[in-house]
C-alpha cells in the first residue's frame, strides 16, 4: 500500500531544497565585489603615501628655500642704510626684503606695510620658519620688515646712519613692536645652482671692497704716520734753535754784564787823576 503525501509537503520540500542549493552556492559577482573592494583600498593607500612624499618633498624645498633667501640677504651685511635703497649700493628695510626674495623669483610689494600683509600670517614666533618675512609696528615709526634666520634672530636694515646688521627678536624694543611674521610660497622652478652663484659673486665682491678699503685706510694711517714724524722732528728742531738762541743770549747778556764792572772802574780811573790835578793848578794860580 502506498503512502500518500500531501501537496502541501511536496511544496515545503521542494522550497527547502532550493533554499539549499541557493544558500551554498555563490552569488553572482560575490567575488568581483570583494576584488574591487580591495583595489579601492590598495589605490587609496598608494593616493595617501605619494601625497605624504608630495607634503615632505614641499617641506624640504620651502626649507631649502628659505636658506636661499637669508644666504641672499646675508651677502648684504654690512651695506649701508639708503631710504628707497633696493641695491648693493643701499637699502632700506622693505628693499632688502625685495632684493631677497627676488632672487628665488618672488616679487614682493615695495613697502612695509604691504609686506605685513602678503601670504600666509604665522602669529606665533615657535612657527616661525627660515626666510619668513617678520613684520614689526611702530605707533610713531610705522611699519618695519625683515627676514628670519633662525634661532630667534631676524636680518635686516633698521635705520640711517646704520647699515645691514642680524638682530634678536627678544631685543625689547622688537619684543614690543613685533606684529607677526608672514610665509610666502616659492616657487620650486627656481635654479638653486645660479642662486647660489649670484651669491658667492657677492660675497667675492663684497670681499674686494673691503680689502681695497683695508688697503686706502692703511696708505693713508702711514701718510699720516709720516706728517706725524715730520712734524715731531721740526718741532724738535724749532726747541733746539731755540734753546741754543737762548743759550746764546744769556751768554751774551753774561758777558755784557761782566764786562760792565770793568767799564766802569776804567772810566774811574780815567776821571779820578783829572779830579786831583785840577785843585792844585787852581791853587798855583791863586797864590801868584
Amino acid at each position: 500500500m502506498k503512502r500518500h503525501v500531501p501537496r502541501w509537503a511536496c511544496a515545503v520540500l521542494v522550497a527547502a531544497a532550493f533554499a539549499l542549493v541557493s544558500g551554498c552556492a555563490p552569488r553572482k559577482g560575490a567575488v568581483s565585489d570583494t576584488l574591487a573592494v580591495t583595489e579601492s583600498e590598495a589605490e587609496r593607500f598608494a593616493k595617501d603615501y605619494r601625497t605624504a612624499g608630495e607634503n615632505r618633498m614641499k617641506e624640504q624645498w620651502a626649507e631649502e628655500a628659505g636658506e636661499l633667501v637669508v644666504d641672499t640677504a646675508k651677502a648684504a651685511l654690512g651695506t649701508a642704510y639708503v631710504l628707497g635703497g633696493t641695491s648693493l649700493a643701499g637699502f632700506d628695510c622693505s628693499g632688502l626684503v625685495q632684493w631677497a626674495y627676488k632672487h628665488v623669483g618672488v616679487t614682493l610689494p615695495r613697502t612695509a606695510r604691504e609686506q605685513a600683509g602678503v601670504g600666509e600670517a604665522i602669529t606665533n614666533k615657535d612657527d616661525l620658519r627660515v626666510g619668513d618675512i617678520v613684520a614689526f609696528r611702530h605707533p610713531r615709526r610705522g611699519y618695519h620688515t625683515g627676514i628670519y634666520t633662525g634661532d630667534g634672530q631676524f636680518i635686516h636694515s633698521p635705520r640711517r646712519r646704520s647699515s645691514v646688521k642680524i638682530a634678536s627678536l627678544s631685543d625689547p624694543y622688537f619684543r614690543n613692536t613685533f606684529l607677526g611674521a608672514r610665509r610666502v610660497s616659492i616657487p620650486d622652478t627656481t635654479d638653486v645652482n645660479a642662486v647660489r652663484e649670484r651669491v658667492a659673486s657677492y660675497k667675492k665682491e663684497k670681499q674686494k671692497a673691503a680689502s681695497a678699503k683695508s688697503l686706502a685706510s692703511s696708505g693713508v694711517g702711514d701718510k699720516k704716520k709720516s706728517k706725524a714724524r715730520v712734524t715731531s722732528s721740526s718741532k724738535k728742531n724749532s726747541k733746539k734753535r731755540a734753546g741754543v738762541s737762548r743759550t746764546r743770549s744769556a751768554k751774551v747778556k753774561n758777558a755784557t754784564k761782566a764786562k760792565q764792572p770793568a767799564v766802569k772802574a776804567a772810566s774811574r780811573k780815567k776821571n779820578a787823576p783829572s779830579a786831583r790835578i785840577e785843585p792844585r793848578k787852581t791853587a798855583a794860580r791863586s797864590a801868584s
